[in-house]
């Protein structure tokens, strides 16, 4: 599909009335084959590497409370999560995008997969906690999102603002997002950082992994993952200014400026750098003057995981 297509039909659907675009939206997505059951995979492998990340600074994940920014349609990383032993998951969402069709498949998917799951998170596989878990998990077997809820001791708020949560002061160990800080405005971005660090106990770390390239590759794979630095703020706007398509373009090193600006230490970064993205800005790519001043090792990193630790007498490091 040519990416302006789906840019316009993304706009579209956000300009419905909200019951009716997010319907048309997750029809969409459902057309393109976008959910299936094998797909929780990967979600749990994200919360394999989010306990790998947390271990690597030093912490434990036995009984703490993660919170999670962005739940998106189905909740397979604050499943893993539990299974490893977290004590509770708060996953909150902007978007009511949450799936309870999709949450079932995929928890039959489970259970009909042990092995595949137990061998995905190595050692950790065949832990006490996570063996009784997951027995207990298959044994129960939830039929609803309620039943999985009470199940597990999770929650799930649709509708919900990141930059004022309520949450009481350092009430969370762990704050993490998974492909979701790139949706963020850059104002909105900013008071959700002072949120986390409010609500971040003083040994807590945030974890995230920021989606950097341009997301319409996904949909027109003749693009570039660097298409989007061309435009201008106005342009990109016609293009993707909807809740569906929203990317802030920000670059590796703004996000990493950001975090460290509002009291933040970086301890950990990954950066993947897209090779025929930095052959094409080395060749002249169009770069619009807002993106001229990055490098372009800079410019071409699609894909960062960073964690980060509060800054302070008892969060420092």
């Amino acid at each position: 599909m040519n990416w302006k297509v789906k840019a316009y039909t993304q706009k579209f659907a956000a300009g419905l009335p909200e019951s009716i675009g997010y319907r048309l939206y997750y029809g969409l997505q459902k057309l393109h084959g976008t959910f299936k059951p094998d797909r929780l995979m990967p979600r749990l492998g994200v919360a394999r590497q989010i306990v790998e990340l947390v271990r690597r600074c030093g912490r434990t994940v036995a009984g703490k409370v993660f919170f999670e920014l962005g739940t998106g349609w189905t909740c397979g990383t604050p499943l893993g999560l539990w299974l490893c032993g977290a004590g509770k998951v708060i996953t909150v969402d902007l978007n009511p995008y949450l799936k309870e069709s999709l949450v079932l498949g995929e928890l039959h998917h489970l259970t009909t997969h042990l092995e595949e799951v137990q061998r995905l998170f190595g050692d950790d596989g065949q832990s006490v906690v996570f063996l009784e878990r997951l027995t207990y998990l298959c044994k129960r077997a939830p039929r609803t999102l309620a039943d999985l809820w009470a199940l597990t001791g999770m929650e799930y708020r649709p509708c919900y603002d990141a930059r004022k949560t309520e949450l009481p002061d350092h009430a969370v160990d762990f704050y993490f997002s998974w492909y979701v800080l790139q949706h963020i405005p850059v104002d909105d971005l900013r008071a959700v950082w002072k949120e986390c660090a409010r609500i971040l106990h003083p040994e807590g770390l945030a974890v995230h992994c920021v989606d950097a390239g341009d997301q319409f590759t996904r949909a027109d794979p003749s693009l570039s993952a660097i298409n989007f630095l061309q435009f201008d703020a106005a342009t990109w706007k016609r293009y993707a200014g909807n809740r569906f398509a929203w990317h802030n373009r920000l670059r590796a090193s703004d996000h990493l400026a950001l975090a460290s600006e509002l009291s933040f230490e970086i301890l950990h970064v990954e950066r993947k750098v897209d090779e025929s993205s930095l052959k094409l800005i080395h060749g002249g790519f169009p770069l619009h003057p807002d993106f001229r001043g990055k490098t372009p090792e800079d410019l071409a990193t699609i894909r960062l995981v960073f964690t980060a630790a509060k800054k302070g007498p008892s969060g420092s490091h």
